[in-house]
């Protein structure tokens, strides 16, 4: 981008300069903060990709179906939506609201791609049998914990979880610790001997509610507290971080409005501190800082925002939503950034889905920086996201076929950035292992200093897991997300419950230019390979483990742009043990 009228020379000092590239380097040089995964997150939305039900006693066939068709509409948790674990409480406190319903209790297993299969077993009451009028832990018999309190009009609930995860490094930062740690503000003290091992944890505790106010409306509250520590190193520090902070506080009111011939609309108005990501994260996924002073740089167990508004509208296979968002911001990574905007989905059960985004940034002081010591900031930013993709059927032989289109604007000056991300592959899903293959292509353009335009892609908030816009589990602490071109070969099956993941990446800049980053020209557009195995195992709905080793082998785009000679490959692991009740 060439210096044009609406872009403000810096005029004062070097040290000014200096001081608004670090204010830059908050958001941009340290990845692992912002817009992380899904996978592992304490607090994060699940992509459910099934949603079976099983009914005990009853043995006409029809009667069965009816009740489970029942059960379904009631339940209103959509095939290959996400769903928050307090969204599902809340779905099976109206299953539990219907007459014939005695108990409902349900798992979660792994299916295709990052998704899980709800599995729920209801039990209907017995003929001649009274509807027990409340249990939990405040009740006469005082059992049923979790629960507090659990009857047809109300729900009190514990959560509890935790997740313990050893991480260890080698080779990292590629032999230049120093270089790449020089203007970080979460430490420069980078593993010794280019190596690290350290512990990571995060535990939560809170509450759950759900009142019911009429047979179609409810009103819901969550709250939880998180505890999240770092015992050892990460890659900047040694200080055994630590932070005891509220993640969830949030409040709303749920219900539905059926109309002539079967239609229903569903909404759902919340506001609070609470996680909200929309579509394959390429614009949100993650709206809160993890690493820094608030420790588990790794574990990524925050994902709310400090403040979340929230109108969902749900019409048939029609969804529309309203959001303003604060983000989670800390300390000195403050940028007063405030996002609004909405978005559109349509979905129709195993065969289609699609989506749009409109996001507006009404304010922020996130600082760009371009050649010549020019700078603006992302205050009035548009964004637009486009996506579609054919729903595959996890049971059976389906197409994989997936695209994500992206643009950015900005009102205050020129600016038109573009993203894009396109799979194909193939599922067989009939087969008992369900092994697919497929090849993802995507590009996040990158600032051309001869335009008279911006075109670095802004990140924002984006994330979701290793298969979409995670792109490399150690090259996002180099490039994320921005100014990159990745080609990712897939290969999963699901054998015995287990997930297995393995990936490879090709990775190559979209521009030589990088600034702001600390490797601001790269020597040539080929950046590095990069490659992954992930194997996942969901015991039930409370146990998760997941196992990951990547390796990293830069080439001359970085390699030529360091200054010390490169010790190659970069080598991580990540061990993680979840449990929730």
């Amino acid at each position: 981008m060439k210096e044009i009228v609406s872009i403000k020379t810096i005029k004062q000092s070097y040290f000014l300069w200096k001081v608004s590239l670090l204010s830059f380097l908050i958001l941009t040089l340290n990845f692992e903060l912002f817009g992380q995964g899904d996978g592992t997150g304490l607090n994060n939305s699940l992509l459910i990709s099934e949603v079976e039900v099983e009914v005990d006693h009853l043995s006409e066939t029809g009667q069965k179906d009816l009740l489970i068709s029942t059960i379904l509409n009631s339940l209103k948790i959509f095939p290959n939506e996400h769903a928050r674990r307090s969204d599902i409480d809340i779905a099976i406190q109206r299953v539990i609201a219907m007459p014939e319903i005695s108990d409902v209790s349900y798992d979660l297993e792994l299916s295709t791609g990052i998704s899980y299969r709800l599995h729920l077993r209801v039990n209907t009451l017995k003929e001649g049998l009274l509807k027990e009028s409340a249990s939990g832990l405040f009740t006469k018999g005082g059992k049923n914990f979790p629960y507090l309190y659990n009857s047809q009009n109300f729900k009190l609930k514990v959560d509890l979880g935790g997740t313990i995860s050893p991480v260890g490094g080698w080779n990292t930062w590629l032999n230049n610790g120093d270089f790449f740690t020089e203007f970080s503000p979460f430490g420069k003290d980078y593993p010794p001997n280019n190596r690290f091992m350290g512990l990571e944890s995060a535990f939560y505790v809170g509450l759950t509610a759900v009142i019911k106010i009429t047979e179609k409306t409810f009103l819901y509250g969550n709250y939880k507290l998180l505890l999240a520590s770092t015992l050892g190193r990460d890659l900047y520090r040694k200080d055994n971080p630590y932070s005891v902070l509220t993640e969830n506080l949030y409040g709303g009111i749920v219900g539905s409005i059926p109309f002539s011939r079967g239609n229903i609309l569903n909404y759902n108005l919340s506001v609070g501190k609470q996680p909200y990501r929309i579509g394959t994260g390429m614009l949100l996924n993650q709206i809160a800082l993890n690493g820094g002073d608030r420790g588990a740089l790794n574990v990524w167990p925050r994902f709310s925002g400090d403040f979340v508004g929230l109108a969902q509208f749900r019409y048939n296979n029609l969804r529309l939503e309203y959001f303003y968002i604060n983000p989670s911001e800390f300390g000195g990574f403050e940028t007063n950034t405030r996002l609004t905007g909405i978005n559109l989905d349509y979905s129709k059960l195993s065969k289609f889905k699609a989506g749009f985004t409109y996001l507006h940034v009404p304010q922020s002081t996130s600082i760009y920086l371009f050649p010549g010591n020019i700078f603006e900031s992302r205050n009035k930013l548009n964004a637009f996201n486009l996506r579609a993709e054919l729903d595959p059927k996890p049971r059976k032989k389906s197409l994989i076929a997936k695209i994500d289109l992206g643009l950015q604007t900005n009102r205050r000056f020129p600016m038109r950035a573009h993203g894009i991300a396109m799979e194909l592959g193939y599922l067989k899903g009939s087969h008992k292992n369900r092994p697919s293959l497929s090849y993802r292509f995507s590009h996040l353009s990158g600032d051309d200093p001869e335009t008279e335009r911006f075109e670095r892609w802004d990140f924002l908030y984006s994330g979701n897991d290793v298969d979409t816009w995670i792109q490399g589990l150690i090259m996002k602490n180099i490039l994320f997300n921005t100014n990159l071109q990745a080609h990712r070969i897939q290969g999963q099956m699901i054998a015995k419950g287990y997930r297995l993941t393995a990936q490879y990446f090709y990775f190559r800049s979209s521009q030589l230019n990088n600034l702001p980053l600390v490797i601001n020209e790269f020597a040539s557009n080929e950046l590095a390979h990069q490659a992954t195995v992930l194997a996942e195992k969901s015991f039930n709905r409370r146990l998760y483990m997941r196992l990951q080793i990547h390796s990293l082998w830069s080439i001359e785009g970085i390699n030529g742009a360091l200054p010390l000679p490169v010790k190659n490959p970069w080598i991580g692991t990540q061990a993680m043990i979840k449990y929730q009740i």
